[in-house]
């Protein structure tokens, strides 16, 4: 929250919602960069995530040591009476020693907040706010977009698309590089909501994106009804060993893979290109249940599955998910939900930040909303 505020506040008025959307703009690229990472260093399944973890503090180390650099908000420094602060502080933003025009504008604006202020009384700022009408329907309207904008999933997308995408029926190693489809569209889609919403408007460009959403969401509940309907079969008649009946306990009763999933302690084991034949329940190994089944059984062991090369592997081990012939509906949806978002996620922004800052425009405490957040993917 901190940093669109000071970019709002340090900006001039006519590019304000423009610099606060660029802010998002860097975001989608950190988030597509990180997936790129996390890809990198998935191959290395016993220290991969203290990579990606150690790799992601050095952005913030560097932010941190930057953030000692930068000026404070003349706005801020003018509404404590540090003017000759402000003014060295506008001219290092700028960079350009004239600012007595633009530090004239701040100080008018501060006094007539402050005049407000003293003609309503010493109440809190946000007091003002609901007890203004033009400024609380403003305040209301801002918010029901955020509100909207979360309540549709968009975090949910961000956190969880690799889980989203196992539970499709891609294989881990795979689904984890396939987060960089949705990231990269929502990057680009981004792109796109810069150069349109001042050509479009805000209201049109967020009815459309709303309308791509709803559309995204309808194709990712029927790939998973699809998927489900059509889970591989368990074949029963399948090879086992005495030892593998003993170990396999409840797993053998499941029909299909998805049931067989749903049990935390077995797993789907398969030959690769023969799912709908080949398909057992396995019980997973009690210490590493998302690399292989018991050490008893014959299928989709250590020596196998998990630890023979990829090339070499007949068999194919499945703890959390199931194959199928649907997965490319959890692709595509996840890049339509992204492709709808992100531009009207750059038109809330415009208005919240340009188009519907209050009356009491002059300090931070009265920008009715700020940019929705999207977090790291990992």
């Amino acid at each position: 929250m901190t940093i669109p505020v000071y970019v709002a506040e340090a900006s001039p008025s006519n590019i304000r919602g423009r610099l606060v959307t660029l802010n998002q703009l860097f975001i989608t690229i950190g988030i597509l960069v990180s997936s790129i990472v996390a890809g990198l260093f998935s191959t290395d399944k016993e220290n991969g995530w203290r990579y990606m973890l150690g790799l992601a503090g050095v952005p913030s180390v560097i932010q941190f040591i930057g953030f000692f650099f930068l000026p404070e908000s003349p706005r801020w420094l003018v509404s404590r009476n540090h003017h000759e602060q402000a003014r060295k502080a506008l001219s290092t933003i700028r960079g350009m020693k004239n600012v007595d025009t633009e530090l004239k504008e701040i100080i008018l604006s501060v006094e007539e907040d402050k005049k407000v202020q003293a003609a309503t009384g010493d109440r809190f700022a946000i007091e003002r706010v609901f007890t203004t009408q033009p400024v609380r329907r403003a305040l209301i309207l801002g918010c029901s977009l955020q509100l909207f904008q979360q309540l549709c999933g968009i975090n949910t997308v961000i956190y969880y698309s690799a889980s989203i995408l196992k539970l499709a029926g891609f294989p881990t190693e795979l689904a984890i590089w396939l987060v960089c489809v949705p990231n990269a569209v929502n990057c680009l889609a981004t792109f796109i909501g810069i150069g349109l919403v001042e050509k479009m408007g805000r209201r049109i460009l967020t009815l459309i994106s709303l309308l791509g959403v709803m559309i995204a969401l309808v194709v990712l509940a029927v790939g998973f009804q699809l998927s489900s309907i059509h889970s591989p079969p368990i074949n029963k008649t399948a090879i086992y060993s005495l030892d593998d009946n003993a170990s396999i306990g409840d797993c053998f009763n499941y029909t299909n893979c998805e049931a067989c999933v749903d049990d935390p302690v077995c797993g789907f084991c398969y030959q690769v290109g023969a799912e709908l034949t080949t398909g057992t329940c396995l019980r997973v190994h009690d210490s590493f249940p998302e690399r292989y089944a018991n050490f008893s059984s014959a299928r989709c062991n250590a020596t196998n599955v998990y630890d023979l090369e990829k090339s070499k592997r007949i068999y194919r081990w499945a703890d959390s998910y199931c194959p199928s012939d649907y997965t490319w509906m959890a692709v595509l949806g996840l890049a339509l939900f992204v492709l709808g978002f992100a531009p009207a996620a750059v038109a809330m922004q415009e208005f919240c930040h340009k188009d519907a800052i209050s009356p009491l425009q002059t300090n931070t405490k009265n920008h009715i909303c700020f940019r929705p957040p999207q977090p790291h993917p990992l």
